[in-house]
């Protein structure tokens, strides 16, 4: 697999991953203080 085909995979995945938060996680930190 060259590098380009390797940047595309690891692309796709972490937009799979924030997709997926996008959908579940968005509000998890909603009214909590910061650190």
């Amino acid at each position: 697999m060259g590098d380009h085909a390797r940047h595309d995979s690891v692309r796709h995945s972490y937009d799979t991953v924030a997709e997926e938060y996008t959908t579940r996680l968005h509000a998890e930190l909603e009214g909590k203080p910061l650190d």
